[in-house]
């Protein structure tokens, strides 16, 4: 059941002028989600990795897919980073199931 609201956020980078990328554009989808804790294998396998995973969304497909941002030059940038109770996560690992988008978060430092 999907009873939380999230924010999806998605950025686009571009070079500077020294050649470094840099955040040109930031666009974020508010969207509701199923929030759990991570799962015991998933978070333990993550912090086998070097990876401490926090949580565990479920977001709809078409959700996940409306915050997909596609430059002129036909790249897609796929959200990088959700906002939940006042807190930055990273997306460590999207995953789609059927429908659904599992997204494991990791808090963004």
């Amino acid at each position: 059941m999907e009873n939380d609201v999230i924010t999806l956020i998605t950025t686009t980078n571009c070079h500077d002028e020294q050649g470094l990328y840099k955040e040109s554009s930031r666009q974020e989808f508010e969207m509701m989600a199923q929030i759990q804790s991570a799962k015991r294998d998933e978070f333990y396998k993550a912090i086998y990795a070097g990876v401490n995973v926090q949580l565990m969304v479920t977001v709809n497909y078409r959700d996940y897919e409306a915050a997909v941002i596609q430059t002129e030059d036909g790249r897609k940038w796929h959200p990088a980073m959700v906002e939940y109770d006042n807190t930055t996560y990273r997306i460590v690992r999207a995953y789609r199931k059927r429908r659904k988008m599992e997204l494991t978060l990791q808090e963004a430092e």
